[in-house]
C-alpha cells in the first residue's frame, strides 16, 4: 500500500498497517476507509486464541471484532476465507456454496452493524486475466435480504442473474473468495 501511495502521490494517504484483535478494534483512529482484507477466518487460530474452536464461537467473536471496526471508518473493504485458520479440515461455510457463503458473510457483516453496499467476485477473461466483477445492485439487495431471513439465495438465481460467475475455472479456494464493500448501517453513502 505504501508502494501505490508513493507511486502515484497520494500525500494524503495515511497507512496504518498494524494488528487488530476484539480488545483493540475499537482503538483504531478514524479513517475513510478500512480494508479488511483475508484476516478474519484466522481468529482464533492465529490471534484472540481465546475464541471457541467451533463455528458458533467464532460467529460471536467475528461479529464483536467487526463491530469494533466500525468507529475506524465509514466504510470497509471486506474478504475473508472459509476454512478456519485456512484449514480445510475446519470449514466455516462450504467454499464452493457461493449462496450459502454470500449469506453467512453477509449476516457477519449486518449483525456488526455494516451495510454491504457491492459484492464482486473474480472473473477469468478469455485472455486468462482475472478481474473482479460487481454484481447487479438489485441482486446484493435481494442477497442482503435473504441474509436478514436467514436463508440463502438460490444457486439458479444468483447464476441466471451473474451468468458470467463461473468460479469452477478457479483451481483453489482463494478467488471463490467474494469482495465486499460495506458502509457503516446508516452511515455515508
Amino acid at each position: 500500500m505504501r508502494l501505490v501511495r508513493d507511486a502515484f502521490g497520494l500525500h494524503n494517504l495515511d497507512i496504518q498497517a498494524r494488528p487488530v484483535t476484539i480488545k483493540d478494534a475499537h482503538l483504531l483512529p478514524a479513517n475513510d476507509l478500512v480494508l479488511f482484507l483475508n484476516v478474519l477466518h484466522h481468529l482464533g487460530c492465529d490471534f484472540d486464541v481465546q475464541v471457541g474452536r467451533n463455528n458458533g464461537d467464532f460467529r460471536n467473536m467475528a461479529v464483536t471484532l467487526l463491530s469494533g471496526l466500525r468507529h475506524a471508518g465509514h466504510r470497509m473493504l471486506f474478504q475473508m476465507g472459509t476454512n478456519r485458520g485456512g484449514d480445510k479440515s475446519h470449514p466455516i461455510v462450504d467454499a464452493r456454496d457461493e449462496p450459502r457463503k454470500l449469506a453467512y458473510l453477509t449476516d457477519l457483516l449486518l449483525s456488526a452493524g455494516w451495510e454491504v453496499v457491492q459484492i464482486a467476485f473474480a472473473r477469468k477473461l478469455p485472455d486468462d486475466s482475472i478481474r473482479f466483477q460487481n454484481l447487479p445492485p438489485s441482486l446484493v439487495t435481494d442477497i442482503c435480504e435473504q441474509a436478514r431471513r436467514n436463508t440463502a439465495i438460490a444457486p439458479r438465481t444468483l447464476h441466471t442473474r451473474a451468468p458470467w460467475l463461473d468460479l469452477d475455472r478457479f483451481p483453489g479456494e482463494f478467488y471463490r473468495r467474494p469482495l465486499m464493500v460495506c458502509r457503516t448501517a446508516g452511515g455515508p453513502s
